[in-house]
């Protein structure tokens, strides 16, 4: 790819899709050619405010006309699949798809073979991966500021699954450096209406999961819970302690020279350990280092693309895996899934 500006376009044009729109708009190396929104007048609005050149309410037609380079999938979650392998098959160069990725597996696991059969950079947008925050979180864990990461708790009050959960349940794959190996299970029965219409279905709920390596996490998104996103890290030698809506990072371990013994010597006190946090919160900034990877990508430098389409896969499996283990009596399910549960939908937004 030479140095022009890519040829970009952005599909769905809520708040999220505002943001993409913004995060071109700070990238000199990207031009937003077309806009598309299937609700009739937001997209010629939309265009008109940001003298984007052209406008449509039909996705289709817009591939077609323009042949983008860089896709934003931006609608909810049951288009995703469908625009996203029309876009490789269309000749974009990367896609980048909001969570969750799709409402099937199977659907999901559709979108990474046609990206890699027409050579698409596929990103998934679990935004934090490309925190500065938490990734000097990430190097602080290895470098065994809390010794051994174990035990992980995240709470979100009225979260969902889907739309809120799969943000947590790939973070939950980043600390920890693996896969989860089984989930169990139970949806939040409260019944309220899904806030993006009457065709969803995108509950809440809570669960037990069971990482390689003994480690185990919590995660609670039921409606009776009155939290913001709220995460504890718990170590053989300390812990860590984020609440995002309220800036809140802290750490504490117990220093090298009292380590020794055993793990949970309550006379060993732990102590306040300084955090490197540059954009607690910062989207923006989060979503700038995103392109800025895709860019690199589709120029074919070398490197990893941070949260791929199999990132995107692996959360929207454990989203699934709480579905089914409900279902089954809120028994174990273990990772991967396989069988019929694969191609079942489920309305997340």
């Amino acid at each position: 790819m030479d140095m022009r500006r890519c040829k970009t376009a952005v599909i769905g044009l809520g708040g999220m899709g505002r943001s993409h729109l913004a995060m071109y708009a700070r990238q000199p190396r990207t031009e937003v050619v077309a806009v598309c929104d299937r609700l009739p007048g937001r997209a010629e609005a939309v265009a008109g405010e940001l003298s984007v050149p052209s406008f449509y309410t039909d996705w289709g037609h817009l591939l077609e006309a323009e042949r983008p380079e860089i896709v934003s999938v931006v609608t909810n979650g049951p288009s995703h699949a469908e625009i996203t392998i029309a876009a490789a098959r269309s000749g974009a160069k990367a896609v980048y798809c909001e969570k969750p990725m799709a409402s099937r597996l199977a659907d999901a696991r559709a979108m990474i073979e046609a990206c890699r059969q027409f050579e698409t950079v596929l990103a998934v947008n679990h935004d934090r991966r490309w925190s500065r925050s938490y990734e000097n979180l990430k190097r602080a864990i290895a470098s065994g500021v809390i010794g051994r990461p174990v035990h992980l708790t995240m709470t979100c009050g009225g979260g969902r699954l889907g739309c809120t959960g799969t943000h947590l349940f790939d973070l939950m794959r980043f600390l920890f450096g693996c896969d989860a190996a089984s989930v169990t299970g139970a949806l939040d029965r409260t019944g309220r209406p899904d806030p993006r219409g009457p065709e969803f279905r995108d509950p809440g709920g809570y669960a037990l999961i069971e990482f390689e390596g003994g480690r185990r996490a919590f995660l609670d998104l039921s409606e009776d819970i009155g939290t913001g996103f709220d995460t504890t890290l718990i170590g053989d030698q300390g812990r860590v302690f984020i609440s995002e809506g309220s800036s809140r990072w802290e750490a504490l371990t117990r220093p090298s020279a009292e380590r020794a013994g055993d793990f949970w010597d309550w006379g060993k006190p732990l102590r306040p350990h300084p955090l490197d946090v540059p954009d607690n919160q910062d989207v923006g900034a989060w979503m700038d280092s995103a392109l800025e990877e895709i860019l690199a990508r589709m120029s074919g430098q070398e490197g990893i693309l941070r949260c791929s389409g199999e990132d995107g896969y692996k959360a929207l499996e454990m989203m699934v895996a709480i579905h089914l283990s409900d279902r089954e009596g809120r028994v174990p399910v273990s990772l991967p899934l396989t069988g019929a549960i694969i191609s079942e939908e489920f309305k997340v937004t």
